[in-house]
């Protein structure tokens, strides 16, 4: 399947369902795909969650909060990235850590999935 917002010559290496947020149960997310592709780093988010989403979706009047459709798309080339590493933040939460050159870090959840493969993927072409 080729995605239509794929560069000239860019090709998908990996991809991989991750959220953004906290880790904890009833912290707000924000849910997509992760992609490497061989010119850099792509988010694709799908979904965002509220606070406590879980406890609002046995609401049936708060159900249509607990969900929100998001479709942004995050861009990130290989030389704005300084490093890549998988990391074990608890027992069932594995995460992709991209530090900019300029410091800034971002955090993708991997749920219980390990990102060692996106980590290195990433590694690889830096």
């Amino acid at each position: 399947m080729t995605e239509e917002w794929l560069a000239s010559g860019e090709e998908i290496l990996g991809s991989w369902a991750v959220y953004l947020g906290d880790p904890k149960p009833n912290s707000p997310k924000v849910t997509g795909k992760l992609f490497v592709t061989n010119q850099g780093v792509h988010f694709k988010s799908e979904l965002a969650l509220a606070e406590n989403a879980a406890a609002m979706i046995g609401n049936w009047w708060e159900r249509h909060k607990a969900f929100a459709k998001t479709d942004s798309h995050v861009i990130i080339p290989f030389t704005e990235i300084g490093e890549a590493r998988s990391v074990k933040k608890s027992l069932f939460v594995k995460a992709l850590v991209i530090k900019m050159k300029t410091g800034e870090e971002t955090e993708y959840m991997f749920g219980a999935a390990s990102a060692e493969k996106a980590a290195l993927a990433i590694t690889a072409r830096l």
